[in-house]
Formats: C-alpha cells, structure tokens, sequence
C-alpha cells in the first residue's frame, strides 16, 4: 500500500501522519453511518434509524477536532507547496465527511416519519430504482474510502465517472415515486419522504465524487470540478 504522506519524519510530518489517520477513521464512521442508514432504510426498522441519526454525532465532533488540528498546523508551521496542499484538501475531505453521514442521516428520516399507522391499504414498498440507488451507493462509498486510503488517483478517476449512473437512477426514481403517487400505491406523505430518500442518496453520491475529486487533487496538484474529468487529469504529480 502505498503511504501517501512520506516525510523525513519530522514533527510536522508526524503530525500529518496522525491528522491523515484520523481522517481515515473519521471516513470508517461516515461510511459506516451510511450502511447502516441504507439497512434501516429498506428494512423500514425505526430503531436502527434512531440509532444512526443519534450517532452523528460523534462524527460532528471528529469533524470539528480534525478542523481544528490542521488550522493548528497550517498557523503554527506555515506549510506551502505539497504540504499545504494535502492539508487544504484533508480540511475540505473532512467537511465532505461530516456532511455524507448528515445525509445518512436524513435518509433515516424517510423510516421515522413515515406514518406506521398507515393511511394506505398496503405497506410502503420502496420503488426499484429507489433500492437500486441504496445498492450501489453503498459500494461506491467503500470504494472512495479505499482510493482515499491508497492515495489511488486512478481509481478515484473511475468513480467520478460512475456517477452519471446515480443520476439516471435518481431520474427514473423520481418518475416511478410520482407514478405510485398518482396511482394511490403511495400516500402522500410516503411519496414525499421517497423523493427525500432518493435526493439524500443522490447527495451522498455527489460527495463521494467530490471527495475523488480531492484526491486527484492531493496526489497530483490538478483541480477537477464538476465531473470534468480528462484523460490527463491523473498523470501529473
């Protein structure tokens, strides 16, 4: 595996090393948030979605204390080039973080305000895309942990570009969401909160391009926005 932060050792690099860590950690928590949302999401299990939403905090938390640690560094040791460079896109990867367990969390929202008692004959069954969309987000989501671990540019490139896959699915989620509404399949107020869980996983998808965006960044000194992507947009470094 290769380690993305070398040094000399330094106390500056040490401390690198050991904010980098903790960014890893704090991307475990977020992705782990993110499973367990998409379990309780389609298991419809109010209890697993409590727990996930009150374990948010903890990465709300991590996020500020890993802030604060690389604005410490960037004040005390005044890095520049490569080194301010990795420590610019560590902060903005923290805040991508802290904002994808946000969204797991709102998509537990979509298990917790449903009406259990129900104002429709049969119980809500989410729409295919819907659960094909919770299906692949959650690979895609230990895929970018991955390329963030190894430093991997390369794979970072093929999930950028596995997002146009998310958007068509959310399009066609919203088209089936609305045709069950029409119909009387959904209540309104399940169509509503399907149409936020569609929008929340969408979300977690654009993060997780975002954050493959970061790496590219942090590895090779290019900036790619918005799905841009090129074919030499992984070589320099």
């Amino acid at each position: 595996v290769h380690h993305p932060m070398p040094g000399k050792h330094t106390e500056f690099d040490r401390a690198l090393d050991g904010l980098y860590q903790r960014l890893m950690n704090e991307g475990a928590m977020a992705v782990r948030q993110v499973e367990q949302a998409i379990e309780a999401f389609k298991a419809l299990n109010r209890e697993a979605a409590a727990r996930v939403r009150k374990n948010d905090d903890a990465v709300d938390a991590e996020e500020l204390r890993i802030e604060e640690e690389a604005l410490r560094l960037i004040a005390t040791h005044q890095p520049v080039a490569r080194d301010l460079r990795r420590l610019m896109a560590m902060m903005k990867i923290n805040t991508e973080l802290e904002r994808i367990a946000d969204h797991a969390s709102g998509l537990c929202k979509a298990v917790l305000y449903l009406d259990h008692e129900g104002d429709v004959a049969e119980p809500v069954v989410w729409q295919p895309s819907l659960l094909e969309m919770a299906d692949r987000v959650l690979p895609r989501a230990h895929e970018a942990l991955r390329a963030l671990q190894r430093m991997d540019p390369d794979a970072a490139a093929v999930l950028i570009k596995g997002d146009k896959t998310l958007d068509a699915l959310a399009k066609r989620a919203f088209e089936e969401i609305e045709k069950d509404a029409a119909s009387g399949r959904l209540s309104p107020r399940a169509a509503m909160l399907a149409f936020r869980a569609s929008r929340e996983l969408e979300r977690v998808s654009d993060l997780l391009g975002t954050i493959c965006e970061d790496i590219i960044y942090m590895d090779t000194g290019r900036v790619i926005r918005h799905g841009g992507l090129s074919e030499g947009d992984v070589q320099a470094r």
